[in-house]
């Protein structure tokens, strides 16, 4: 509707949620992965980053292809999605 793309991590939470709107809304998605592509993490993704090539929309890793993810990964993929993006929305909820 208003040409944007969603680029988040592919995580369990907000990520997922925002990857799933918008292939509902048949818009696009961009997830960057913390982990190689033949080792989709989290692996309960691995059906939406699935479904998100098949949709027409890209699933990229800065990792060879059978990397497995790092703790020490998580803030180059950060980055990687924040130059990738003309805004950042940061969400932070506090499960009490």
């Amino acid at each position: 509707m208003y040409g944007l793309t969603i680029t988040s991590g592919l995580a369990i939470g907000i990520d997922g949620i925002c990857h799933r709107a918008a292939l509902a809304a048949s818009g696009c998605t961009l997830a960057v992965l913390v982990s190689g592509l033949a080792n989709v993490y989290p692996r309960q993704h691995w059906r939406l980053a699935k479904q998100i090539v098949e949709q027409g929309s890209v699933v990229i890793s800065d990792h060879l292809v059978t990397d497995l993810p790092l703790a020490a990964y998580f803030p180059q993929r950060n980055r990687i999605i924040s130059v990738l993006s003309l805004g950042v929305r940061c969400s932070l909820f506090l499960v009490r």
